[in-house]
């Protein structure tokens, strides 16, 4: 099949649907579990870390392992393009990877909402999976539906976490709803301080 026009391009089309459930779940999963099941967020608590500190760093260590995979993805195509002796414009591939990747940020975030408060990493991982693969905002999708919600909130959709993904991804990266994304990212954080702070940790 690799002779026939598009075969890279449907390879490359699987990796970007298919890699995001698997890579939040593995990123999401080695920056939580172990901590928490383990109950090792006392440690640097009783070395003198704050718990703002603690939520900056467990964001920071996802954003980390997003970039090394991100990179790591790039370079893949890169090398199967070339294996596979196409050509195709790295252009149109690129944003759809970046845009996939800011969703895992955004859900990772979210779900690591649910960790701090229930201190159960197996809540937050089934969280962030049923959100990178679109449960919540196909829920978000049916307010619309509601005339009252509508009138009020009219660009609801434009707003939701997947279609921005998605617009990004089609129509390449844009400053204003990159930015949107980051805020949702920041708002989660600001949450998952706050419901930290109010909540006891297991010994």
């Amino acid at each position: 099949y690799r002779d026939q026009i598009g075969f890279t391009e449907a390879l490359v089309e699987i990796l970007v649907s298919m890699s995001p459930v698997l890579v939040s779940i593995a990123i999401f999963t080695a920056v939580y579990s172990d901590d928490i099941n383990a109950h090792a967020l006392q440690t640097p608590i009783g070395n003198g870390l704050t718990r703002v500190q603690i939520v900056i760093a467990k964001m920071i260590e996802i954003i980390i392992l997003n970039i090394l995979i991100l990179l790591y993805a790039g370079l893949h195509l890169v090398v199967l393009n070339t294996l596979l002796g196409h050509s195709f414009n790295y252009e149109s591939i690129y944003p759809p990877i970046f845009a996939t990747f800011l969703g895992v940020l955004v859900y990772s975030s979210f779900a690591s909402l649910f960790v701090y408060k229930t201190q159960k990493p197996a809540i937050g991982t089934g969280i962030v999976t049923i959100s990178i693969l679109g449960f919540i905002d196909q829920l978000l999708m049916l307010l619309p539906m509601l005339k009252s919600f509508d009138k009020i909130f009219p660009t609801f959709t434009d707003f939701i976490p997947s279609e921005l993904v998605w617009t990004l991804s089609i129509n390449g990266i844009s400053f204003d709803k990159v930015s949107i994304l980051l805020l949702y990212v920041f708002i989660n954080m600001i949450i998952s301080v706050f419901i930290f702070n109010k909540t006891e940790l297991d010994f």
